[in-house]
């Protein structure tokens, strides 16, 4: 059998999987943030400040159908990881929400963060710990969005 590795017709059609990746300093700790953008709507995101993949989900965006107050609604799978964590939870809703306007309905996202989701025993004060949080989902959100729409 031979197999041919000359350029086909149809070798205009871009392939259909897109990875982009950044470093940056999110809340003063070194942030590598992996996007990979497939057909059909679905992503995978690793986001990691240690060099590792982290707790990984299934996110899965459903549209609602306007009755009884129901818009979009988001169904989260944990896969690795600790399962149930409600902070998890809002992570994955956000990051989807922010996905809207990149059409993306699926996501496959992988966390490892030193400072995870408000983790203590640093000596530092809860409502600062709360606020930092707050910043890297804001700009996590904001450099995956970028990355998936470019």
């Amino acid at each position: 059998m031979t197999v041919s590795l000359e350029p086909s017709s149809s070798a205009a059609v871009p392939f259909p999987i897109q990875t982009k990746h950044t470093s940056k300093p999110i809340c003063g700790i070194d942030t590598e943030i992996v996007c990979t953008r497939y057909a059909g709507g679905k992503a995978m995101v690793v986001v990691s400040q240690s060099g590792v993949i982290g707790g990984t989900m299934v996110i899965a965006s459903v549209e609602g159908d306007g009755r009884d107050g129901k818009e979009r609604q988001v169904a989260v799978k944990t896969l690795l990881g600790a399962r149930n964590d409600p902070l998890v939870h809002v992570w994955a809703s956000h990051l989807v929400a922010c996905l809207g306007s990149v059409d993306v309905r699926e996501l496959v996202l992988s966390i490892a963060l030193k400072r995870a989701f408000g983790g203590a025993g640093d000596g530092c004060d809860s409502e600062d710990v709360e606020a930092e949080d707050g910043t890297t989902l804001r700009e996590v959100a904001e450099t995956v969005v970028s990355l998936l729409s470019s």
